[in-house]
């Protein structure tokens, strides 16, 4: 997809919600974006700058979607209240996987149990075989 002011998972959803064209073109998504960004984009910079919010593309894209769901009388109101959402929101899953980590939880990968270690000298299955093992096995019969 081209490139967007706003994630591309934000756009879609937005879009869906608000325009109900199930076969949107490229350009009418494009549409969608740059008007999200003209009508929104320098509130949330402003305000997530005062909120003590990165202004990055994934944090614009979570307010931009909480936006509508939080509550507020104005747009601006909206944006404020997303922002403390989705802060919080942050900072609890963040605190939570701190302390899965602490605990030596780690992530998922970090907790499967090692495989067990092969045997070395055999082989596995006769098919497997081959040169010298092989004929040891022969030999031995």
């Amino acid at each position: 997809m081209a490139s967007l002011n706003f994630e591309e998972s934000i756009v879609l959803i937005l879009f869906a919600q608000s325009e109900g064209n199930e076969t949107p073109t490229r350009v009418e998504l494009e549409q969608f974006d740059l008007d999200l960004q003209n009508t929104f984009g320098q509130k949330l910079t402003d305000i997530m700058q005062e909120e003590g919010m990165t202004s990055d593309i994934h944090n614009r894209s979570a307010v931009l979607g909480c936006r509508p769901h939080v509550g507020g009388g104005t747009a601006s109101a909206q944006i404020r209240r997303a922002c403390r959402y989705v802060l919080h929101a942050q900072q609890e899953l963040g605190a939570a996987a701190i302390a899965a980590f602490h605990a030596g939880a780690g992530p998922a990968s970090a907790r499967r149990p090692a495989k067990p270690a092969r045997k070395r000298g055999r082989a596995r299955t006769a098919g497997r075989a081959s040169g010298k093992r092989a004929k040891r096995g022969a030999d031995s019969k």
